[in-house]
């Protein structure tokens, strides 16, 4: 109980932090700016509208073509699930495209070669689902700019450039150095002007309407104040916590941005603190043995962030704010959520670990990732980094790209969002980026040749596909574990057919 504890510190004041942070910049993003939060829009539709009588069925669920949307992708990924329990035997599953690792083997030794690096053609119905709902300038963003990034891979194996390494912790290569560069500047950019906004609200307010209104600005810093301290109390100094912290935060934020705006549900991060410390060559001034003991820290929460809670919280806030109710119920309900959810995950963890063994659980968290961690962590302070010019480089263009595109949709609406852009630091983008093109093109026919009403229809079979898809998710592995039979690539974890 007690390392439990010591780490408790360290997650409820990480927890803290999202959800304060989340609330600090809600207003300004769905207000001002007018973000749509397409995750959001998922379980709204589940929900009784204001004109539904009790006891009824919301509009949406009333509609033939949601269900039809629904029985199509249930029904598809259910044939693959008998044949994969072989329960249907002599005929093959249904592909969803073509993997990455097929398309490396057809262009290996060709001029296309650099398409090796991540690029397929692979599709979801979740995906598509969700990506209809975006708006088309965001959706033509995800998929023309990972078709630029694969075309910068092209060029530069046409240069003689063979090794483009990529990780969560220390490497970059030129694509995802020029995302996090635009991460790290459009974080910045939506801190500061959800910032303003506070500021703007509370002139000629009295002081405790403007301590009411800044009240999520206030438990952000105080939970950033508690996450510092700790790091300060296990040896780090209080300069160092800070800007880990900050860098940490502009991440996370940059994130939610991403799902609030682009609804991409299948996220990892390249970008990071120990990215820029190693870039920078900052080991000069932050003792390598001060590193190693923070890079398992970071692992906790920041790795492996494909369920990420920072943006699963902005959703929740969403929904408070479109639906409404009381606002001491919605509180309670995430805070006793995220309570109940820790200790239930720790207790079970650590109960399945002993009864089957560490080596028995997930080959991931419980072996190959703490294992490559803590690698990671024995090279970084054995030696310091020297600054490498050329990340440095391509960090500065990302950053400078970003800022272009901001100021040029301001007056030029044609402009890509930069929104693809910043999706560079994302290394599944692989397996995302082909649904959104089939969800561009066909909400761009929907637009073109349809009204508004037809658009809703549409919308509702597109809503379909996505439960559908999750309802043979959650069934078919669950059938699986009580029947004992598998049932591989029905989940949510698909990198290719």
């Amino acid at each position: 109980l007690e390392p439990i504890g010591y780490w408790m510190i360290f997650i409820g004041a990480c927890y803290g932090a999202f959800y304060f942070l989340s609330h600090v910049v809600i207003s300004y993003w769905s207000g001002r700016e007018k973000l749509i939060f397409p995750l959001a829009q998922l379980p709204e539709v589940l929900l009784p509208g204001p004109d539904d009588r009790p006891g009824r069925w919301p509009a949406g669920l009333r509609s033939a073509v949601f269900w039809f949307g629904l029985l199509l992708s249930a029904a598809v990924l259910s044939w693959n699930a008998c044949v994969a329990a072989q329960w249907i035997v002599g005929l093959d599953r249904i592909y969803f495209g073509m993997a990455s690792g097929r398309v490396a083997g057809l262009v290996e030794g060709t001029s296309l070669e650099g398409l090796r690096h991540g690029m397929g053609f692979v599709f979801s119905f979740l995906g598509i689902g969700i990506a209809f709902l975006v708006p088309l300038e965001i959706s033509f963003s995800v998929w023309f700019y990972f078709l630029v990034g694969q075309a910068i891979f092209v060029v530069a194996t046409w240069m003689n450039y063979s090794d483009f390494p990529t990780d969560w912790l220390w490497f970059n290569n030129p694509v995802s150095a020029l995302g996090g560069g635009g991460l790290l500047l459009f974080s910045a950019v939506s801190l500061v002007r959800a910032l303003g906004e506070y500021a703007h609200l509370g002139r000629g307010q009295t002081m405790a309407a403007r301590i009411g209104l800044a009240l999520p600005v206030i438990g952000l810093l105080a939970c950033l104040a508690i996450v510092v301290g700790w790091l300060c109390w296990n040896g780090l100094n209080l300069l160092w916590a800070c800007l880990f912290i900050g860098v940490t935060i502009l991440v996370t934020l940059g994130i939610m941005r991403i799902v609030a705006e682009a609804g991409i549900w299948w996220i990892q991060s390249h970008v990071s603190f120990f990215h820029l410390y190693k870039m920078l060559g900052l080991g000069h001034w932050l003792k390598p043995a001060l590193l190693g003991p923070l890079l398992p820290i970071y692992w906790v929460l920041f790795l492996d962030i494909k369920t990420f809670i920072a943006p699963s919280l902005m959703n929740a806030s969403k929904m408070h704010q479109d639906v409404g109710g009381s606002r001491a119920r919605f509180h309670s309900t995430i805070v006793v959520g995220m309570v109940v959810t820790v200790v239930v995950s720790l207790a079970l963890a650590i109960f399945l670990a002993y009864m089957r063994g560490a080596q028995q659980m997930s080959g991931w968290f419980y072996s190959a990732g703490p294992q490559g961690t803590m690698d990671t962590a024995r090279l970084a302070t054995r030696t310091a980094p020297q600054f490498d010019g050329a990340t440095t480089g391509f960090y500065a263009a990302g950053a400078a790209w970003v800022a272009v595109s901001m100021f040029a949709r301001q007056f030029l609406f044609w402009f890509p969002h930069p929104v693809g852009f910043i999706m560079h630091i994302n290394p599944l983008m692989g397996p995302v980026w082909f649904s959104f093109f089939i969800a561009w093109v066909c909400k761009k026919l929907v637009v073109r040749y349809g009204g508004k009403a037809t658009y809703e229809k549409v919308r509702l079979f597109f809503l379909g596909l996505i439960i559908g898809d999750l309802l043979a998710v959650f069934v078919w592995p669950a059938l699986g574990v009580l029947f004992g039979f598998q049932v591989p690539g029905i989940d949510l974890n698909r990198y290719g057919p």
